[in-house]
């Protein structure tokens, strides 16, 4: 990873919510995005043997995978890189969950600006490069 650029795999169904999350990317100085944005969980399987990704950024609710399920077939599919979860549900055993089954983040929709997204997805590839003790 460029330390000024990432490689996204934004795996969101919902265009309005990816539209906001272009925009908050937008707004992040003295850094480049590139983002392959993908709306199903199988197709965000296929494009990371396609293409190496710095992070995914994962909807909990997709038209084929729901909650937990969701992350866990992520990592199966996608286990060198890190996974910051981006859902509408505020619930913090939501957010626990998402950790216990392989995320490195969990951020609400709607709650995070540019700083937070940005921080979360830099932390998240730390967490994940780190070796484990």
């Amino acid at each position: 990873m460029d330390t000024n650029i990432f490689e996204i795999l934004l795996v969101e169904d919902d265009s309005g919510d990816a539209e906001l999350l272009y925009e908050l990317l937008e707004q992040v100085p003295n850094m480049q995005f590139d983002v392959t944005h993908v709306t199903r969980l199988a197709e965000a399987s296929e494009q990371t043997k396609i293409e190496p990704y710095d992070i995914i950024l994962l909807d909990l609710a997709l038209p084929d995978s729901q909650g937990m399920d969701t992350i866990r077939s992520m990592v199966s599919a996608a286990p060198t890189i890190p996974i910051v979860v981006l859902t509408g549900n505020n619930d913090e055993e939501t957010g626990l969950a998402a950790l216990r089954n392989g995320a490195q983040d969990y951020l609400v929709k709607g709650q995070v600006d540019s700083g937070a997204v940005t921080r979360a997805m830099r932390f998240a590839i730390q967490r994940h490069n780190e070796p484990q003790a």
